[in-house]
């Protein structure tokens, strides 16, 4: 597999658990950004299916990984 395939499946991976969480704790997409100290209208533009840096895929990841997500 080539590392853009690896990177467009971790992509779709927190978008998938992104929504579930979402979904599952009632948060608003702007209560979850303030929370996890991430731009709003960059996490919106991801869950649409735009690219955001790796950095931000990681804090999204990690704040995912503390809420047993």
């Amino acid at each position: 597999m080539n590392e853009t395939k690896i990177i467009a499946n971790s992509d779709e991976i927190i978008r998938k658990k992104l929504r579930q969480y979402l979904t599952k704790s009632g948060l608003t997409l702007n209560a979850f950004c303030m929370d996890a100290k991430l731009h709003q209208s960059n996490i919106h533009v991801f869950l649409n299916g735009k690219s955001v840096t790796s950095r931000t895929i990681q804090r999204i990841a990690t704040y995912l990984n503390k809420k047993g997500m």
